[in-house]
């Protein structure tokens, strides 16, 4: 396959910012093989080098150059590394959407274009007037401006010419367009950028949906630094700018020369979300709305975030959206959604189980959604810990999410998950008699806390009183502990011949001895002791 464009990246020490512009690069929409990438290194010394030397043996479609640079990075494009029809040179900090570089190949092909200009993100930054509308060719008087711009996709053949800051043939002999409607990079916010002249203020807008489209009006006033600007031409305009990336879509604009003598305005838009993102659904992410003031030349304006007012979730087809705040001031749109719920809390009155042959079907029907379209989108459904299979159902006029459900006896939370965001709670549960009975009511609200016993009153603070050395005393001497009697052993029984030796008198003592020691007299004695 053809190389249509080549990426170019001249610089030199940009290590932490290789891998986030090789990853956009990885991301394009655009085959590896229709696109190359020249890396000019003029003279890294962070590691940079070395780092592209060994990517370049895993990826086909990166060349790497070393430049000699002595110091600053060198403006010129190598050609003879380059193989596309176009070229887009980068800077290391900027980062291409997913689609920039087929998008912009393929206006460029179609019109017939020698260069495309194309829109750029950037953080609190309006949208110059240039890059505010698709132009398929510019005025000529616009040509330098749009070649100027951050991200231009250019012929090689006008390469060498656009470089000449002394040309005027630029406006007479290029065809140069400008894509607006899909940004090309996000462009990191210039610190040095001047502030604003002018003061853009929104009032709380009024959002609706009607017919699954977006109603927005909103008003607000414009104050100038030196109070006689020319705002002749400036009208208000309004874009979607997904908050984690930075991408955004233009969602349209006022009438020019319409602001009132005291500098109010008024914007009233009709938006399909389905169709908003260059024909296609708003992508999965967290949106805000900026507004801003276009038509305004040179003049600095700040963009302002849409203030926060309340709005009902919308099922669009098969896009889900849940309008939600962030922070107390600014109003956002969830879209899949990925942090704030679709079934918020719904109310218990709107649900049924209802006994069938497959088993009990916990109906929750949701008058507050919008709903656009018939569709069936497949989801949890829980109960505490465990995670049922559940549908969201929408026939064009309402939604309900069904789901089987069972259990025993007690009353486990009702949580569901639709979408990429994760599994909240319903503040519902579903009461589960013995008898298998089954109801769903609200989660109690948690009973109060007791409220703390008051705090005792601080003791009175007295001065401690000095104490005195206590006098020595002589020790006194230990008692001799008395002598403990020892207790003598109880008296055993005496025997018979105990008794018959103590019943003979003291003066036979003698003739019993000689007695005990007649052999015979010591025979009688065994058996009357054996007695």
């Amino acid at each position: 396959m053809a190389v249509a464009v080549s990426v170019v990246v001249i610089a030199r020490d940009f290590r932490s910012e290789l891998d986030q512009l090789i990853e956009s690069l990885d991301h394009q929409s655009l085959p590896t093989d229709a696109f190359e990438v020249v890396v000019v290194d003029t003279g890294s010394t962070d590691g940079t080098l070395e780092r592209l030397q060994k990517m370049v043996t895993r990826r086909p479609n990166v060349t790497l150059v070393e430049a000699n640079g002595s110091g600053d990075v060198q403006p010129t494009v190598p050609l003879e590394h380059c193989r596309g029809e176009y070229v887009l040179r980068l800077q290391p900090s900027q980062i291409l959407f997913p689609e920039a570089l087929e998008r912009m190949h393929a206006e460029a092909v179609r019109d017939d274009l020698e260069a495309l200009s194309s829109r750029v993100c950037e953080t609190a930054s309006a949208v110059p007037d240039l890059w505010t509308a698709d132009d398929p060719r510019v005025d000529p008087r616009s040509v330098a401006t749009a070649l100027a711009g951050p991200a231009v996709l250019m012929r090689r053949s006008l390469l060498d010419l656009a470089a000449d800051p002394h040309t005027d043939r630029l406006a007479e002999s290029t065809r140069v367009g400008v894509l607006s409607s899909y940004p090309a990079l996000l462009q990191p916010a210039d610190p040095t950028d001047a502030p604003a002249g002018t003061v853009l203020s929104v009032d709380v807008p009024v959002v609706s949906w009607n017919e699954g489209r977006l109603q927005l009006s909103v008003a607000g006033s414009i104050s100038t630094a030196d109070g006689e600007s020319d705002l002749g031409s400036a009208r208000p305009a309004a874009l979607v700018r997904e908050t984690h990336t930075g991408q955004s879509f233009w969602l349209g604009s006022g009438e020019p020369g319409r602001l009132s003598a005291d500098g109010r305005w008024n914007l009233t838009l009709d938006v399909d979300l389905r169709t908003v993102a260059v024909g296609g659904d708003l992508p999965e992410g967290v949106w805000e709305i900026d507004v801003q003031l276009v038509g305004v030349g040179d003049l600095v304006v700040a963009p302002v975030v849409l203030p926060w007012t309340e709005a009902s979730a919308a099922v669009l087809g098969s896009l889900m959206v849940v309008p939600a705040p962030s922070g107390p001031v600014s109003w956002q749109l969830d879209v899949g959604p990925t942090t704030w719920p679709l079934v918020a809390t719904p109310d218990p009155a709107n649900a049924t189980v209802t006994e069938t042959a497959v088993g009990s079907l916990l109906v929750l029907a949701l008058p507050e959604l919008h709903v656009s379209g018939s569709t069936v989108i497949e989801g949890a459904l829980g109960l505490e810990a465990l995670r049922l299979p559940a549908k969201l159902i929408t026939d064009g006029t309402s939604a309900r999410v069904e789901a089987y459900v069972s259990g025993l006896e007690g009353a486990p939370r009702i949580g569901t998950q639709f979408g990429v965001g994760a599994y909240k709670q319903t503040g519902l549960r579903l009461e589960i008699a013995h008898i298998g009975e089954m109801v769903v009511a609200r989660v109690p609200a948690p009973a109060p806390k007791p409220a703390a016993a008051p705090a005792p009153p601080p003791a009175a603070v007295t001065k401690p009183a000095v104490k005195k050395a206590p006098a020595k005393k002589t020790p006194a001497k230990k008692a001799t502990p008395a002598k403990v009697a020892k207790k003598k052993p109880a008296a055993k029984p005496l025997t018979r011949v105990q008794h018959l030796r103590r019943a003979l008198p003291s003066r036979l003592d003698p003739v019993a001895r000689k007695i005990s020691k007649n052999p015979l007299a010591r025979q009688v004695y065994r058996k009357i002791a054996n007695l």
